[in-house]
């Protein structure tokens, strides 16, 4: 949540949790509050081993090979992330829910700061993530979770503990207190106690509570419990934009239960997960406008909670600025799951900023602006790029570029201009599908300008031009999603390397080999 050395290796091992949406917070909180490290240049090798060995199904040899790689490496950077997942096996191996407790309980006063709290919330969520929650008492299940919330409401009181808090981090308290009284909803839905829950709720919002999935759903459970259709329907179906559970299973059921048809239910769905959270002012440049680009890059990916706010953010960016302003790259990266939209040119480019994580956003070449957050954050983050792209845009370019793409038949034909070589720069081009349909596991559906090839090409070539084989691209990133598939012993579900010729378009830029400085960028529609 809070800064801990081993705070993000945790969350990418660890399994999605019961309440997606905060997790999404607590990773958006320790990534911005965090101090700017150096980032590795290399996985750790026990990486690789550590999530083979999550995808075990036999709970028994999950927990041998975790138990495993800790004496095999005793130094490794990984431990927190080792120890939270063989705890997670044993906790899963337990029978009864007073097992669980045993093992739980002397673990939650350990820790200082945000750490000791954090404790209480791992320990919910364990128990509702458990193979026999539903063979649990339900009574059971809300005592123990009402226990484990007292045991958090005293930590979170406790002078002995707030010392361990940043001054400037305790207002996060009160959110991550709101954040935590969502277990106290769950487990009463399970024993049916409504006015506990409606109770609970209220508080939820008046500390502060992010108004978003994980609340319209339990929001709606409990509008359901009181009969209550209509309105449990529109919550349903505002959790349903960000995939939330079985959010837009039980608001299809419902629209065909108060309207007798499923007529407009999926373009109703589609329009609201393109409407954006946040108002957007089309941007006007100053006069004295040069010819800038600001070229805007984003290594994200579709089972990445966090970044759904910088998904949002860049989608904005879109909206508001027309593309002789401003130019973006999205790359897709496996981070913390597979991830169908990754390509190769995602993974190289990876590899030449050395970025580890997700997700992250390089203006011109520069890393600014690290975290994200879930959708409730998306204004925020949009606000923030937005700001870096104006100042950005006024500059003079060091070159100015002009770029064209056409497509005959199956090979896009890119033809591009320069007044100037600079030297010790790259010219490259990018391949880019302007917006690809799939529901992930952080609820984004459509992803906009999404990297699908990545050329460097030899400013000396004359004539300027670039023939770009569509098929030969689609290949190589379904090449690119097999090895992976091999290495992971993973299948995919879906895999999107196909292009829709018909949604492509092409972005050329120059870029300093040493400062990685980006000195100017165009944009091209393929037509």
């Amino acid at each position: 949540m809070i800064p801990s050395p081993n705070r993000q290796a945790i969350a990418r091992e660890s399994r999605t949790p019961s309440v997606p949406g905060s997790l999404a917070l607590i990773l958006m909180l320790f990534v911005s509050a965090a101090p700017a490290k150096p980032r590795p240049q290399q996985s750790p090798p026990e990486r690789k081993e550590v999530q083979a060995s999550l995808r075990i199904a036999d709970l028994k040899a999950r927990l041998k090979e975790l138990e495993r790689i800790k004496a095999a490496y005793p130094e490794s950077g990984m431990m927190a992330s080792i120890d939270r997942n063989i705890l997670a096996a044993k906790v899963e191996l337990c029978e009864t829910l007073d097992e669980v407790d045993v093992l739980q309980r002397p673990l939650l006063v350990l820790g200082a700061g945000f750490g000791r709290l954090e404790n209480y919330y791992s320990a919910c969520d364990r128990i509702f993530d458990h193979r026999n929650i539903d063979r649990f008492d339900k009574a059971r299940v809300a005592a123990l979770v009402e226990s484990y919330f007292d045991g958090y409401i005293k930590a979170a009181e406790d002078p002995a503990v707030l010392k361990d808090i940043p001054e400037d981090q305790r207002k996060y308290v009160a959110s991550y207190t709101a954040e935590m009284s969502l277990f106290l909803v769950r487990a009463y839905l399970g024993t049916a106690r409504v006015e506990k829950t409606k109770d609970v709720l209220e508080s939820y919002k008046r500390a502060g509570g992010p108004i978003d999935a994980a609340f319209s759903y339990y929001q709606a459970e409990s509008l359901s419990l009181e009969g209550k259709s209509a309105a449990a329907y529109e919550y349903y179906f505002t959790a349903a934009v960000d995939n939330y559970r079985d959010s837009e299973s039980k608001a299809r059921s419902l629209h065909q239960k108060l309207r007798g048809t499923m007529d407009g239910f999926d373009a109703a769905l589609d329009a609201k997960r393109r409407e954006l959270p946040f108002p957007v002012q089309p941007f006007s440049p100053a006069s004295g406008w040069s010819g800038k680009a600001v070229l805007v890059e984003l290594f994200t990916g579709s089972e990445c909670p966090p970044c759904v706010g910088a998904d949002l953010g860049f989608d904005g960016l879109l909206e508001a600025f027309d593309r002789k302003y401003l130019v973006i790259l999205e790359y897709h990266l496996p981070i913390p799951g597979p991830d169908p939209l990754m390509t190769p040119a995602s993974k190289a480019r990876q590899e030449y900023y050395a970025s580890r994580g997700t997700p992250t956003p390089f203006f011109d070449g520069e890393q600014k602006f690290g975290g994200g957050g879930p959708r409730a954050h998306a204004a925020a983050k949009y606000s923030e790029y937005r700001g870096e792209v104006e100042k950005r845009v006024m500059e003079r370019p060091q070159v100015a570029l002009e770029v064209q793409a056409v497509r005959r038949g199956g090979v896009v034909a890119v033809s591009y201009s320069f007044d100037k070589v600079l030297p010790g720069s790259d010219y490259n081009a990018a391949l880019v599908e302007k917006e690809v349909r799939y529901k992930g596991g952080n609820g984004i559906v459509f992803h906009k300008m999404v990297v699908r090839d990545f050329l460097n090409l030899d400013p000396s070539t004359k004539p300027a031009e670039l023939m770009i084989d569509l098929a030969k691209t689609e290949a190589a990133s379904a090449k690119h999603l097999a090895d992976y598939e091999k290495e992971m012993s993973f299948e995919f579900k879906e895999k999107k390397s196909s292009l829709d010729p018909a949604n492509l378009a092409v972005i050329f830029f120059v870029q300093d080999r040493t400062t990685k400085k980006v000195a100017n960028a165009a944009f091209a529609q393929v037509r």
